[in-house]
């Protein structure tokens, strides 16, 4: 933008000083040759700058449409270092679905993938303990219910995918798995739909 401006102003100059009374007619004639002169390159310099811009924002409408989701998603992916890869090729996407269960009454379930690349499905109810802040503290896996109750089975995965997300901190010794900040704790309740 600064070469055709200069070259108009330029131009604007030697028309101004052309048309001075006390400017010689010979220095009018090459003062108006050297006018028209920075006009057509400043006419040159503009056009040329146009068609750039036109050019690249033609490139950036044509990009944008080659856009679908798919690119999108792969290029989401490629960004990704190796950790982040890690955990979504481990833990993967969450979905809430509504499904009946043996009395025929709709139970929402929580679909969270499992580290052998299967889903597990929980029910509502089971993450219900954890909307709870309890000072910083998950529920406890060995006080959610005895060996091989599905309570306990429910609190195991929830916990392990809350530690494999970055949201909570592994059980050390007899304390139960953490949070690993109150906003870690309000990023979890609102990615699983609780409103604090």
């Amino acid at each position: 933008m600064a070469a055709p401006m200069l070259l108009f102003i330029l131009a604007a100059a030697c028309y101004a000083i052309g048309n001075h009374e006390t400017v010689a007619p010979s220095w009018r004639i090459v003062l108006t040759v050297t006018m028209v002169v920075f006009v057509v390159f400043g006419a040159f310099a503009a056009g040329d700058l146009v068609s750039y811009k036109l050019a690249w924002r033609k490139y950036e409408w044509n990009l944008a449409d080659s856009q679908s989701r798919e690119v999108q998603w792969v290029n989401a992916i490629s960004r990704l270092n190796e950790a982040q890869l890690a955990y979504v090729k481990s833990v993967g996407s969450l979905e809430t679905i509504i499904a009946a269960d043996s009395s025929y009454k709709p139970v929402e379930l929580v679909r969270l993938r499992n580290g052998s690349g299967g889903f597990d499905e929980i029910p509502r109810g089971a993450f219900t303990p954890f909307t709870d802040w309890n000072d910083g503290y998950l529920p406890s896996v060995r006080d959610s219910g005895g060996e091989g109750t599905q309570s306990r089975e429910h609190t195991r995965i929830i916990t392990q995918w809350l530690i494999v997300a970055g949201l909570a901190e592994p059980a050390a010794g007899n304390q139960p798995a953490r949070w690993k900040s109150e906003q870690a704790y309000r990023k979890a309740m609102t990615a699983l739909g609780y409103k604090l």
